[in-house]
């Protein structure tokens, strides 16, 4: 994707973020956030780690501004966003555009959401676009749970799914196992 958008002389800027629950690297595309990830995990591409760095970049300037306030608690504007998928994948990053700050949705509902527009969705194919999503945090899939309300799967870790919900205010279920996948995982606090 990114090779991609090279190719069509599309200028990307890169900048790495300092957040509460790590260090992120953000890229840019034609004034909107394209990419958003927590440099500790996988799925970071290469190229958006080898970009040359632009501190400058307004976009970014105004996403390290935005994460500060949702990070402090407090709500601003949301910053525009491209989308770089499949068309399928495309569709579930849109609903999940659509969860309010504080809410969740499961799996399983935004299947049925996407099967709106699309036809057809399982909740299986929802939560692969979701371990797909380049724009974490902005495209909240933080918010999508699964059955009964339950605490999981999340590209950054649950630590930091649970973090994130819990500075939303969102109700979520943690049960023996999702204890369990916690334990040994280093603790993460926004304090």
């Amino acid at each position: 994707m990114w090779d991609t958008l090279l190719g069509m002389g599309k200028r990307l800027a890169s900048k790495g973020i300092d957040t509460p629950l790590g260090a992120m690297t953000a890229v840019a595309c034609g004034g909107m956030v394209a990419g958003l990830w927590f440099d500790d995990c996988e799925g970071v591409p290469e190229l958006a780690r080898s970009l040359p760095k632009d501190p400058s970049d307004k976009t970014l300037e105004g996403l390290e501004l935005w994460l500060s306030c949702y990070f402090a608690g407090k709500r601003a504007k949301r910053p525009k966003v491209a989308l770089y998928g499949s068309p399928f994948q495309v569709a579930v990053w849109e609903e999940t555009l659509k969860i309010p700050y504080g809410s969740t949705s499961s799996y399983k509902q935004l299947a049925e959401q996407v099967a709106i527009r699309r036809g057809k969705a399982s909740p299986r194919a929802v939560g692969s676009a979701m371990g797909r999503n380049p724009v974490s945090i902005l495209v909240p899939c933080h918010r999508v749970l699964g059955a009964s309300n339950r605490l999981v799967g999340y590209g950054g870790g649950l630590n930091r799914k649970k973090a994130l919900l819990m500075l939303e205010g969102a109700k979520f279920t943690e049960d023996a196992n999702d204890r369990r996948k916690l334990c040994g995982l280093k603790e993460l606090s926004l304090a």
